[in-house]
């Protein structure tokens, strides 16, 4: 773990922490001044089953939910997301049952659902469930997919977002950029760590970091 590593904890749920680094980031969109590493959060069984559960609060007033889709490796979290809604007595669905569904990338890099999926998307209601809403890239792609296979979104979650909205719907997350004192994005041409003359440390995505 890097010296600067610090650790946060969620204001909704004070057993959930995140590692945070800060630095000069870059990820395909933007520069970031922290990266926050969510790997205990999504590959951790016991964490991972503590996330969900505080994840499944804002839906537990009678939504109808039929399909997770997961998003930046967030398998793990949607099955207890899921799990979690279906035992808390709720009407999930006239089948009690929800689907966990992660889309796959096509040649011409859309997001695209297998024909023996598609049943599951179609005119069902749907949670999104992202690591990340910085930049809102991942968010919008999604919910370009969604909506072409006439899905039905009913909320998206995160464990981080930079800002209560992004595409105009509410992001229910752990985390928020007040959590993490001084976090920024920046667009690269009016990134002030480079206009400051700090060069870029690492490339960061939702699988980890790369340093240059």
């Amino acid at each position: 773990m890097d010296y600067r590593a610090f650790t946060v904890t969620s204001p909704k749920n004070k057993l959930i922490t995140m590692d945070v680094i800060p630095g000069h980031f870059t990820n395909s969109t933007s520069h970031l001044t922290h990266y926050l590493d969510m790997s205990r959060l999504k590959f951790n069984a016991l964490i991972a089953r503590d996330v969900a559960r505080e994840m499944a609060v804002p839906y537990l007033s009678n939504h109808l939910v039929e399909t997770i889709v997961c998003m930046e490796e967030m398998d793990v979290i949607g099955a207890y997301l899921a799990e979690e809604l279906i035992e808390n007595g709720m009407i999930v669905n006239s089948e009690r049952d929800i689907h966990v569904l992660t889309p796959r990338i096509n040649v011409n890099g859309q997001l695209i659902f297998q024909q023996s999926t598609e049943r599951f998307i179609d005119n069902k209601h749907i949670i999104l469930l992202v690591a990340s809403a910085a930049s809102g890239m991942t968010v919008d792609r999604t919910l370009d997919c969604l909506k072409y296979y006439n899905g039905k979104l009913v909320g998206i979650s995160a464990i981080f977002t930079a800002a209560p909205k992004v595409s105009g719907y509410e992001i229910h997350a752990l985390f928020n950029s007040q959590d993490i004192q001084g976090y920024q994005v920046y667009r690269p041409s009016q990134c002030v760590l480079c206009q400051a003359g700090h060069k870029l440390e690492a490339m960061v995505g939702y699988d980890g970091y790369t340093r240059f």
